[in-house]
């Protein structure tokens, strides 16, 4: 099920370039999910008229390398993968690109998500929860930003 909204006025880039960057643009999501259909599932929802997917990674480290290739606003990541965890990979994110933020979206147990916000992750979402919370978390931020 996709979930569409009009489109406002952004940025005049629309492809995740560079001046996507720029405040008034859409907001630039990576997802990172060992489990292909988690990233195919929010990929169809995330708003196209708020948002840019500009990547998909299966573990941490795949994630760390999208990232240093292709900018982005706000990462989507699992904790338990295989590689590197997202309890790393935050870390390592949080450190390198201090402006990205990283949303934890997890069937982890309780300790997970607090080690995720830990390693600086702004907020986390349980997969057994609906999904739309972590929807409606990533429209806000996309609004914020043209704010």
């Amino acid at each position: 099920m996709s979930v569409h909204t009009s489109r406002p006025p952004f940025g005049d880039r629309t492809d995740g370039g560079p001046s996507a960057q720029t405040s008034g643009s859409r907001l630039r999501v990576v997802l990172v999910d060992d489990y292909l259909p988690v990233r195919k599932l929010i990929a169809e929802l995330l708003p196209s008229a708020f948002c840019n997917l500009v990547g998909e990674a299966a573990d941490g480290q795949a994630a760390l390398d999208l990232l240093a290739a292709a900018g982005c606003d706000l990462v989507v990541m699992d904790v338990n993968m295989p590689v590197m965890s997202g309890v790393e990979a935050t870390r390592v994110i949080t450190r390198r690109h201090p402006t990205v933020k990283v949303v934890a979206f997890t069937a982890a147990d309780p300790s997970g998500a607090r080690q995720m916000t830990d390693a600086g992750a702004a907020a986390c979402f349980d997969k057994k929860a609906p999904v739309s919370g972590l929807i409606d978390y990533i429209i806000a931020e996309a609004r914020s930003r043209r704010d």
